[in-house]
Order: structure tokens, then C-alpha cells, then sequence
């Protein structure tokens, strides 16, 4: 089976991280993309394609479910900002434009 994602990319930059948030993009699922979580004592472990990452249950949640979300929901948490690094790096999500006009 060949896998449309890179495991072992490198985590997308900082810097680029911090001005996605700035301009409010969208995250989402790429659609090859396969999730699965478990709570933990201390959050929770998801699972997105033969990977394990600990992150916050929230953070889980939202990407199992597959509905696109706001980069900047996660921005407080330095552990969820580096698994969704991780993940934009290997292609398991992917960056938007915020499409909703700003008022």
C-alpha cells in the first residue's frame, strides 16, 4: 500500500505555524486520512495513519471527526501546536484560508 503522506517530513516551522494562525486559517482533513483516538489519564493519544501522537482530548476530538476547525482553537497548547506541526508536515491536514469575511 502506498501512503499519499510522508512520515517521516518535518514538522512545519514555527514561524509559518504562527502566521497561519494570525490570518485565521482553516484546518483540514486530508481525505486519505484516517483517525482514531483514546483517552488517557492526561488527554488523549490519536491515531492518524499507522501514528500515535499525545495531545489534548479536545484537539483528538476534532480531528477524528473530520470537520474542518480554526488553527487558532489550539494555539494556547504548546503539545497540540506541535502535533498539528507534525501533522501539516506530513500532509495528514492541511491549511486554509479562513473563507468567512471578517467583520
Amino acid at each position: 500500500v502506498v501512503s499519499d503522506f510522508d512520515a517521516d517530513a518535518a514538522p512545519m516551522p514555527n514561524k509559518a505555524f504562527a502566521h497561519a494562525i494570525d490570518r485565521g486559517a482553516m484546518v483540514e482533513i486530508a481525505p486519505r486520512a484516517r483517525a482514531a483516538w483514546q483517552r488517557e489519564q492526561h488527554g488523549a493519544t490519536l491515531f492518524v495513519t499507522g501514528r500515535a501522537w499525545a495531545c489534548s482530548t479536545r484537539l483528538a476530538h476534532r480531528i477524528a471527526s473530520r470537520r474542518p476547525f480554526a488553527l487558532g482553537e489550539f494555539a494556547r497548547s504548546p503539545t497540540d501546536r506541535d502535533v498539528l506541526r507534525a501533522l501539516a508536515g506530513c500532509g495528514i491536514i492541511r491549511l486554509q484560508r479562513n473563507r468567512k469575511p471578517k467583520r
